[in-house]
């Protein structure tokens, strides 16, 4: 179920609620406005209701994410279902907007990147051979350049189509395998690993601090938060977190041993400040946020360098690939 049908479904029901609506008569009229699977889970879930079953377990049951269901059932357990629907339509509306931000910065230079892809391929599978074939009828003393351009196009090729055959087959047996290898080589990067990190901790500490927010406890805030972790090497982090946690350990030092790896080196000073003051749950959303800035941040400064330095290295190496070739040509034309 995506984020953007969750919050609206949050703002349906909670502004029918807070107009008297009943909550089965309410979850009706929602899913009257409604189509796909979340019609049929709201179906489901006022079949439980009518059994007795609260809201947050008949939710638990069907499509909605664990951390909406926790802000859902602390919301019926301190009688405050609106505001747990507040909360629901926040988190949500804000992944949804914090996506799109994301994809509309990346699908440019992403374009540009296909782009200059495609040009390199119909360079070296239709061009490049010609000018050999070309050359070899004609018998021309090529340059060294031109030559070497030559002969690594036509192994290059090949190279290419057995290093792709050999990538889908290793993916296809050690996928997992792959994936991490690929994320470690990625976190060796030191402008990726500081992106990884801003989303890591934006995410988690959204998804703790709003549970803490609700009333839930922190041990099993964590639980919830494990339920939905999307990435396994930062839910290793967080199951580590957790174990420390239980054994008496204070939250900032809990997180200190994860920082820098997984987690951005700021959270665990944050967390000192929140557990000095007795606001752990307001400081982090305040780091929610403030990761959130900095990966904006980030992403936009990555953007504006990365696109036109693509565009420069692509645009030489496209430049002194057609000045190779042509160098011949002008040179057998002057010599006539």
């Amino acid at each position: 179920m995506r984020a953007i049908e969750i919050a609206s479904f949050c703002r349906q029901l909670n502004q029918l609620l807070q107009q008297g609506v009943g909550l089965r008569t309410a979850l009706l009229l929602v899913r009257d406005s409604r189509t796909g699977l979340i019609e049929e889970a709201i179906t489901a879930i006022v079949n439980e209701l009518d059994r007795g079953m609260p809201l947050g377990e008949a939710m638990e049951q069907r499509e909605f994410p664990p951390l909406f269901v926790s802000f859902v059932k602390a919301g019926e357990h301190h009688g405050s279902l609106v505001r747990a629907l507040q909360k629901g339509e926040w988190y949500y509306r804000r992944k949804h907007d914090i996506r799109q931000t994301l994809l509309k910065g990346l699908m440019y230079p992403l374009f540009v990147l296909l782009l200059m892809a495609m040009s390199f391929v119909l360079l070296q599978t239709t061009v490049l051979p010609r000018f050999a074939t070309l050359y070899e009828t004609i018998g021309l003393d090529l340059p060294w350049y031109t030559a070497w351009l030559l002969r690594a196009n036509q192994a290059g090729v090949y190279l290419a189509i057995a290093a792709f055959i050999l990538f889908v087959l290793l993916t296809m047996v050690y996928k997992k395998g792959v994936i991490r290898a690929l994320m470690r080589i990625g976190l060796a990067i030191p402008m990726v690993r500081e992106v990884v990190q801003l989303r890591v901790t934006s995410v988690f500490c959204w998804q703790l601090g709003l549970l803490l927010q609700a009333g839930t406890p922190l041990l099993k805030a964590f639980e919830t938060v494990l339920a939905g972790w999307p990435w396994n090497g930062s839910r290793r982090a967080i199951l580590r977190v957790q174990e420390r946690l239980k054994r008496g350990f204070s939250l900032q030092d809990s997180f200190v041993p994860e920082a820098d790896k997984f987690f951005h080196p700021f959270l665990p000073r944050q967390l000192a400040i929140g557990e000095s003051s007795g606001t752990v749950a307001e400081t982090l959303l305040y780091s929610g946020e403030m990761a959130d800035e900095q990966l904006e941040e980030r992403i936009q400064w990555v953007l504006r360098v990365w696109e036109p330095l693509l565009i420069l290295v692509i645009g030489i190496a496209l430049g002194l690939m057609v000045l190779a070739l042509f160098v011949p040509i002008l040179s057998l034309v002057e010599g006539l």
